[in-house]
């Protein structure tokens, strides 16, 4: 016979679980009543413990038992009540989701409509401070929508795994709720106390609860899955849309910043080469000063052109890392669900065959390292100088000392005109070696992430091409081919090309030629070594001449001579 508490908590269960779809608006009211009217409140169970640990006449044992299952009933109701706000959420989401995944899709289209240079609002007449701030800002936002696709595909990727999970745990729930049923059914222990049988009977009324809330709210979070799926799907495609939009201004903007800079740099050049071939056959000094002069602006000059050819590096390095990512993400994917087809072999070996050259990488990274080091020891450089230079009445007088003392006076205008040029001129350096150095910085990081993901694709290619067919079975129809693969084979085009490719590694390789010459010398010493061994043999097998290192000689002389 069912007992009546169960009665009670069976049909405030069946309620819940059978609820109508309510308004998101009403979903604060539902929490509190979201438990069954039967089951025990939370203040109870507060009151009971404050109840139980105030009671000095209780034994120990039983206060720590009775405090410990209350506690347990009181976790279990925060566990139904936490399981039934996520029931609501998805419950809302069913109503709320379709409508947001059309207007993620609205605002995709109205931006793939709107040209992304439009609004740029540059041009070569704007300060290049303005258009170094756009493209700072501009580098920002794509840095933060990248990371916001990067977080939607690792949503996206738990989600797929999760409707086995929800099946799963679903099951797992219905037999742990059976066997709370059960519990509940079967008598108190005969030598339990009745204060103890009842709060254990409160801690399974209290997860029959929290399990019953969890069901719903794995049904619901089934229920609405692909639709939660779909939005972030399309929330997925918005941030790779506004990706190539913000990546195209970022381009656009980098471009004429560096044909500002090379603009500038290419005036002072020019200006102070004028300056330097004005002060030829002038006093030294003067003639001096104009020609370090000259070659600040040229070192500026040459880093400005250098600019243009590091960002082309580095957006192709993050566009083949990208590529590379998502051959490998999909890659991944089909291996495993299982279903490998006959042609996922040779597919997997072909993008195995166009994977970048790792070590042409990693040794163009350990030439890069080498140059960002050459940059900041020229900015070193720079920012001694300026310091150096910074009291310009200081530094005049400094170079005064080195001029006859009755040109001074005539020459100190011109000697402080070069040094403020001077001055100028090395706040422009230190501003491209600053730039220099960040792009720098940016392509090795790139790069670094190329050869990350080369290298894990590459592994994981290694680890499941062994067990993959790459090729179909031969038949008898592949005998009528025997004749082209044969000519193929002996073709001279093939057997010159394997020529020159050996000839090119051996030629590179030092240690191809140390072996080379030390065979040779061996080869030459051949009958020396032969005569070496027998005279040791005269050794072996007299007492008093015998001994291991006539042995071990002989052997290493073999050796040599094999």
């Amino acid at each position: 016979m069912v007992r009546p508490v169960l009665v009670l908590v069976l049909l405030g269960l069946g309620g819940l679980l059978l609820a109508p779809t309510r308004p998101p608006a009403v979903a604060a009211e539902r929490r509190s009543a979201a438990l069954p009217p039967g089951l025990v409140a939370a203040r109870t169970l507060e009151a009971k413990i404050a109840e139980i640990e105030a009671a000095p006449e209780l034994r120990e044992e039983v206060k720590t038992k009775l405090v410990e299952l209350y506690r347990k009933a009181l976790s279990n109701l925060d566990e139904a009540r936490a399981n039934a706000e996520s029931s609501d959420a998805y419950e809302a989401a069913i109503e709320t989701v379709p409508a947001e995944t059309r207007r993620v899709g609205e605002e995709i289209e109205r931006s793939a409509s709107t040209d992304p240079l439009e609004t740029l609002d540059v041009d070569l007449e704007t300060p290049l401070e303005q258009v170094e701030q756009r493209l700072t800002k501009t580098q920002a936002d794509l840095a933060a929508v990248r990371a916001r696709r990067s977080d939607l595909e690792r949503r996206l990727t738990y989600q797929e795994s999760r409707p086995a999970a929800i099946s799963s745990r679903l099951a797992e729930a219905k037999q742990q709720q059976e066997a709370v049923a059960a519990a509940l059914e079967a008598p108190p222990a005969a030598d339990e106390a009745p204060a103890v049988s009842q709060a254990r009977r409160w801690v399974q009324e209290t997860r029959y609860a929290a399990l019953s809330a969890e069901i719903k709210m794995l049904d619901q979070e089934l229920l609405s899955q692909r639709m939660r799926v779909e939005l972030l799907e399309a929330r997925r495609d918005k941030a790779v849309s506004s990706a190539e939009w913000l990546g195209t201004r970022f381009r656009a903007l980098g471009d004429l910043v560096n044909r500002r800079r090379q603009l500038a740099a290419e005036e002072a050049r020019m200006e102070a080469e004028e300056v330097r071939r004005e002060t030829v056959g002038s006093n030294p000094l003067l003639t001096q000063l104009a020609e370090q002069n000259a070659a600040l602006t040229a070192e500026v000059t040459a880093m400005a052109a250098r600019l243009g050819a590091v960002d082309q590096e580095q957006e192709r390095a993050e566009k083949l890392a990208r590529r590379i990512t998502e051959d490998r993400k999909d890659a991944a994917t089909t291996l495993e669900t299982g279903r490998l087809t006959r042609g996922l072999g040779r597919v997997l070996l072909e993008q195995r065959e166009s994977l970048p050259d790792i070590q042409f990488y990693r040794n163009k990274s350990r030439a890069l390292q080498h140059q960002i080091a050459e940059a900041g020891v020229q900015r070193l450089r720079h920012q001694a100088e300026a310091r150096r230079i910074a009291d310009l009445d200081q530094a005049v007088s400094v170079l005064e000392a080195h001029v006859v003392t009755e040109e001074r006076a005539q020459l100190r205008a011109e000697i402080r005109g070069l040094l403020a040029a001077r001055q100028a001129t090395l706040e422009k350096a230190l501003e491209a070696d600053d730039f220099y150095l960040r792009q720098l910085r940016e392509l090795d990081t790139a790069e670094r992430e190329l050869i990350a993901a080369a290298v894990g694709y590459e592994a994981l290619l290694n680890e499941h091409l062994f067990w993959l067919r790459s090729a179909d079975p031969t038949g008898l129809r592949d005998l009528g081919g025997l004749p082209d693969e044969l000519r193929r084979l002996l073709s001279p085009s093939i057997w010159s090309g394997v020529a020159t490719t050996l000839g090119d590694q051996l030629t590179r390789s030092v240690v191809f030629w140390l072996l080379l010459l030390v065979a040779a010398a061996l080869r030459w010493k051949r009958r020396r070594l032969i005569e070496a061994i027998e005279g040791t043999a005269a050794h072996v097998g007299r007492p008093t001449t015998d001994s291991l290192a006539h042995t071990l000689r002989a052997l290493a002389l073999t050796l040599a001579t094999a």
